[in-house]
């Protein structure tokens, strides 16, 4: 009995062995798959925030300043907007210029105007449709 048990006990620590140097070699063999598969999973997580921020862009364009309760949940979107940002250094890295426009309307209310609003809408639509188009520029290229 003590035989069969140090044998399978041997038999396992070898196959442990070779499949883990099965699964060295592998992960050697396809490390650009890998990456790729990483690289895309990360790409996927940055379009979420893109898709969310896009949906808070909408809501914004739904809304007048000129009324009381339009400007009330203006300021709050852009307060969501703001946090996103602050939230998401990469995406606050790529829309400085936008959130320091946000972060100002958010400290200063009283400045914001529609026009202002809607140029600030605009410009938030056009950085979030150059960052998508490099995204896919970098997808492409990898």
């Amino acid at each position: 009995m003590d035989y069969f048990v140090n044998f399978a006990s041997f038999f396992s620590n070898v196959m442990t062995i070779i499949a883990s140097g099965l699964a060295i070699f592998l992960f050697f063999k396809n490390r650009s798959k890998i990456k790729s598969a990483f690289n895309l999973l990360l790409s996927y997580t940055f379009q979420l925030s893109i898709s969310e921020l896009k949906n808070k862009i909408e809501r914004l364009n739904d809304y007048n300043v000129n009324s009381d309760e339009g400007k009330q949940a203006i300021i709050e979107i852009l307060h969501e907007i703001q946090g996103q940002f602050q939230g998401n250094e990469k995406l606050r890295g790529l829309m400085d210029k936008q959130f320091m426009k946000i972060k100002d309307f958010n400290e200063f209310p009283f400045n914001l105007s529609e026009p202002k609003k809607r140029s600030l809408v605009s410009e938030l639509r056009e950085s979030l449709r150059n960052l998508e188009l490099d995204r896919f520029k970098d997808l492409n290229q990898d």
